[in-house]
């Protein structure tokens, strides 16, 4: 969303620098009015007549070359834009509309380090340009170099208190250094002087969002569709935090509204997708989550909904008795992400259920190198090498998970076992003992305790 914002601004800036520069040029013919204040393809065309007719010089050429410049970026028509802003910069170098039309192109494809010098030009000619310090923070921003953006963002709100996108800029920015409670008061200061910015409400309702804020959340997107019904980005942000109440029917709703929209919304894709796998829907939510990969195959909130949906429907099926089935959706899981520790342990647990115990290491093995700090994948290897008879290797790897997690009853119990197979009665019975009372409903080392206590083993 940030980059479509910024463009979307990037646009206007462009457009009123254009107007604001043509402004001062001399009244001309009939075109020359049509040209500046048209819009669309009838400005692009009203132009091209004044650029070809070769009645225009200097300045006053330069200007038709910026409004026709800042038509084509309205358009998307990047690289024709740049092209009218070089030549407008040729026939004027001082022509603060020409320089900062084209550093916003080069803001929007992410060339940084050009945007800036191009806005440090506009400021040399005009230290008071509103535009070029408030967007000259959002390529620092974009760059990771928070303190300059906000000290720029700063300085645009000195010169103009009511700015509200630089507010809104500096709320972004304080946001991505990690300042939340900074970030909305800044969105809340960009909401009072602009009521109606869709962007800003979005962005604020994100960041409530975040802080797991949720009425807060739901009320800006609310309110953002209120003022745009067919927005996108509101609708898919609506349900993510519908989903994360619990919300999951109005969750799928709003998806199913931005889909009507944009069939190939990624972020509906997902979040529909995710409704539909915390409500035990995993076919749905499979047929979903598949489609945003396809779309983007490295759509990371996709990747990891489309993860839990296998790993949560591999389980179902375990729950079932349906072993080949719930190692082959981990399987799956793990060929759409195979960073993911958590289905690796899923997979090695069954395969230990299964008795693969070689299998069930491996895959724990893989688990505790993505995630070296995960107790549980410490625990279950330990439970594997203990099945396999590997009394010494499982205590070795109970220990760790007991210094992980050392609330963990089930580290203790396994433990326990490892040392009572080894004969280490008194050993095993202190573990049993840890393990009750952390959980004195657990069944397993109860009954391991009291094989303990008489001499038998598990």
């Amino acid at each position: 969303m940030k980059h479509r914002h910024a463009r979307k601004l990037a646009m206007a800036l462009a457009l009123s620098a254009a107007t604001w520069s043509a402004a001062a040029a001399e009244p001309g013919p009939d075109d020359t009015g049509a040209c500046l204040n048209g819009t669309g393809e009838d400005a692009i065309a009203t132009c091209t007549r004044l650029v070809d007719s070769g009645t225009l010089q200097g300045r006053a050429f330069a200007d038709i070359y910026v409004k026709r410049g800042a038509t084509w970026f309205a358009m998307g028509r990047d690289d024709r834009a740049m092209e009218d802003y070089e030549r407008a910069i040729a026939l004027a170098p001082d022509h603060t509309g020409a320089v900062l039309g084209r550093a916003n192109i080069y803001l929007a494809k992410a060339a940084y380090d050009l945007a800036i010098r191009d806005y440090d030009t506009v400021l040399r000619l005009d230290p008071n340009d509103i535009f070029a310090l408030s967007y000259r923070g959002v390529a620092y921003q974009r760059k990771g170099d928070y303190e300059r953006a906000i000290r720029d963002h700063d300085s645009a709100i000195e010169l103009d208190p009511r700015h509200a996108a630089s507010f809104y800029h500096r709320g972004v920015t304080y946001k991505f250094k990690g300042d939340i409670d900074r970030a909305i008061r800044d969105f809340d200061q960009a909401v009072a002087l602009d009521p109606a910015s869709v962007t800003t409400l979005i962005s604020r309702g994100l960041t409530f969002l975040s802080k797991g804020t949720l009425d807060r959340a739901l009320a800006d997107f609310t309110q953002a569709l209120r003022l745009d019904p067919r927005n996108t980005m509101a609708l898919s942000s609506r349900a993510d935090a519908h989903v994360e109440k619990g919300e999951y029917d109005l969750a799928i709703r709003d998806c199913d509204d931005a889909l009507s929209i944009d069939p190939n919304n990624l972020s509906a894709l997902a979040h529909r997708g995710d409704a539909y796998r915390r409500k035990g829907d995993y076919e749905r939510a499979i047929a979903d989550l598949d489609q945003a990969i396809r779309l983007q195959p490295d759509y990371t909130l996709a990747i990891v909904a489309h993860t839990e949906a296998l790993n949560s429907r591999g389980w179902a099926h375990y729950v079932q008795g349906q072993y080949d089935r719930a190692i082959e959706d981990f399987s799956k899981a793990i060929q759409v992400n195979p960073k993911s520790s958590k289905v690796f342990i899923s997979r090695g647990a069954v395969h230990a259920l299964r008795r693969e115990y070689d299998r069930a290491i491996e895959d724990l093995d893989e688990a505790i190198r993505l995630n070296p700090d995960d107790a549980t994948a410490h625990l279950n290897r330990g439970f594997a090498h203990e099945l396999k008879g590997e009394h010494d290797r499982a205590i070795e790897d109970c220990d760790r998970a007991i210094r992980l997690d050392p609330k963990n009853a089930e580290a203790f119990n396994t433990r326990g076992v490892a040392y009572q197979n080894k004969g280490l009665i008194e050993r095993a019975i202190e573990d049993f003992d840890r393990a009750l009372w952390l959980d004195p409903r657990n069944a397993n080392a109860r009954k391991n305790r009291s094989l303990a206590m008489k001499g038998n083993r598990p």
